[in-house]
Formats: structure tokens, sequence, C-alpha cells
């Protein structure tokens, strides 16, 4: 576990001097979300995971939170997410010290998830409800009947 804990500390300290001294090549090589020193850090959380031995009531939460947790990364990657939210938030805190710096970005970034978390619990019940497959499949019908009407195709 130490050994796994060590990996993902050199492997970020690797990333953030490649980010900070941007070395030729490419200077996003080792920043972006599939870059190898990234990819790897993910094995090894997820090796730390597996590790884990949670009380029962925990490993049933993160069972239902868990899967929800993806729409973090989806909502970050979002254009107007990273413009309207993520972009420049914390420019204000640069000059306040590393340590209310540090608990801004932590603080941030739990509500974010759990943000992010509750957006896709509401997808999850509204969408059964709205019948949104239903309505598609319903949609496709009617332009493929127009669209058949259209275009007269012959096999």
């Amino acid at each position: 576990m130490i050994r796994t804990f060590s990996v993902i500390v050199i492997l970020i300290l690797f990333t953030w001097i490649w980010k900070l001294y941007g070395f030729s090549v490419t200077q996003n090589l080792f920043i972006a979300y599939n870059s190898p020193t990234i990819v790897l850090v993910s094995m090894c959380y997820l090796i730390l995971a597996l590790k884990l031995k949670l009380p029962p009531n925990i490993e049933r939460l993160v069972a239902y939170l868990g899967p929800s947790a993806f729409a973090a990364y989806l909502l970050n990657n979002h254009l107007y997410i990273w413009e309207f939210v993520i972009k420049g938030r914390f420019v204000s805190l640069v000059d306040k010290g590393w340590l209310i710096m540090s608990i801004n970005v932590i603080a941030f970034s739990l509500i974010f998830l759990l943000g992010s978390i509750l957006v896709d619990k509401a997808r999850e019940y509204l969408i059964p409800k709205l019948r949104i497959r239903q309505l598609a499949i319903s949609l496709e019908n009617k332009l493929r009947i127009i669209l058949d009407s259209l275009v007269k195709l012959e096999w």
C-alpha cells in the first residue's frame, strides 16, 4: 500500500514538474487525461481502492454514488462549465498563501463533485419520468416515415 502511494506521489510530482517547467516535445504530454502519468496514477488509485476494507454502510453509499461520480468528469470537461465556473476561479487567492488556496481548491472540488452527483441523480430520476426514451423512439419513427416518403430507395 505504501509502495503504491509512493508511485502516485512520484508520478504526480513528475507531472507537476513537467507542467511548471514546460519541457520541450509538448508541454501537455504528461498533463492530459490520457497521459501516461495520469493513467498510471488512476491505476494506482484503483489498486488502493480495491485494497480498502470499508464498513458495509459505507460500501452501500459508494456503490450508490460511485456511478454518478463520472458526471463530475463530464461536467468538468464541458466548455461552458470550464469557461464560466472553473476558469480563473482561484486567481484571487494566489497571494493569500498556499494553505488558504489549498483549502479553497479542495472545498471547491468536493462541492463540484457533490453537485455533479446531484445533477446525475436528478437525471437518473427525471429521464424515466419524462419518458425520454419513448419520446426519442416515437420521434425517430415519425422522422423515418417522413424521410422514406421524401426519398424513395429501391433495393
